[in-house]
């Protein structure tokens, strides 16, 4: 069942638990979707030969454990993390680079001791950040969207990821101004009118999106109000999600809500809210850069 938004595939690990997981799940897509996997793991520079020896050794492992058979390239770079990671991204076209939760097993993490946000901010292609174990097919997936074009992208990325998932498309809403409404006395009735003004307003937009996903399935909606950053983790947690995929491109209205719910009036860089779902979310995460297609 290939697909020509997943080709190249590039896992980037730190050789820790986490790290492994990432490896194991980009094997397990790449089958999925008949595409290559490149295995990455970057050394400080200043190394010496046997660390870097011992790096080899453990990424094989991983790859013995993992890929029982050809198609995976196995690199070893010294530089850098997020511009060594960034530069193989380019190198072997990936079409999406998939990496493990923050945290390493070497000392210092010497090795790949990355923080995913830096490869959120620096790469081109889709990020997937693993959490759960990479034996398991993704079977429920929320898609985090807006009325944005760029949304709509992300979404059908994170749909032809996952094509055997139960997708839900989740639209958060918030009341412009409702922390400063509260805090000038607006009661919480006349708060609840505003976000019944607010679902029905975008609802109809909403389904629109949903309905130009072309979607076999077409996903499940859920529109509601609050804050993104904690509503978005929240209902992955109640309809056990596997997945949340969710757009990092221009900044969109469903970014500026939750920018200015979580940051106030703090300048961020665009990533910035896929980054704070990212770090609240039990799942994985999936993160499309401008969703060029």
């Amino acid at each position: 069942m290939g697909t020509a938004w997943f080709r190249r595939l590039l896992a980037a690990t730190d050789l820790s638990r986490n790290g492994s997981r990432a490896v194991g799940r980009a094997v397990r897509l790449a089958r999925l979707h008949e595409a290559r996997v490149t295995a990455l793991c970057a050394g400080s520079p200043g190394l010496g030969a046997d660390v870097l020896d011992q790096a080899r050794e453990r990424l094989a492992g991983h790859l013995r454990r993992y890929a029982g058979g050809p198609g995976v390239d196995v690199v070893v770079r010294v530089g850098r993390v997020s511009p060594t990671v960034a530069v193989e991204v380019e190198r072997c076209a990936a079409d999406l680079l998939v990496v493990g939760a923050h945290g390493g097993d070497l000392p210092a993490d010497a090795l790949l001791g990355m923080v995913p946000e830096n490869l959120i901010r620096s790469g081109r292609a889709p990020v997937l950040v693993v959490r759960g174990p990479p034996g398991v097919d993704c079977r429920t997936v929320l898609l985090a969207v807006d009325v944005t074009d760029s949304s709509r992208k992300a979404a059908r990325r994170g749909i032809a990821l996952t094509p055997g998932a139960e997708h839900y498309a989740v639209h958060v809403c918030a009341v412009p101004g409702e922390h400063l409404l509260r805090m000038h006395g607006v009661g919480e009735e006349e708060l609840s009118q505003l976000r019944h003004v607010c679902l029905e307003e975008v609802r109809p937009r909403a389904e629109c999106l949903v309905g130009s996903l072309a979607s076999p399935v077409p996903p499940h909606l859920l529109v509601t109000t609050g804050s993104p950053a904690s509503a978005v983790p929240e209902l992955a947690g109640l309809h056990g999600a596997d997945l949340i995929v969710t757009g990092a491109g221009a900044r969109s209205k469903w970014e500026h809500a939750l920018l200015g719910s979580v940051a106030g009036r703090r300048r961020l860089p665009p990533a910035a809210a896929a980054e704070h779902v990212m770090r609240r979310a039990r799942c994985d995460v999936l993160i499309v850069q401008g969703a060029r297609r």
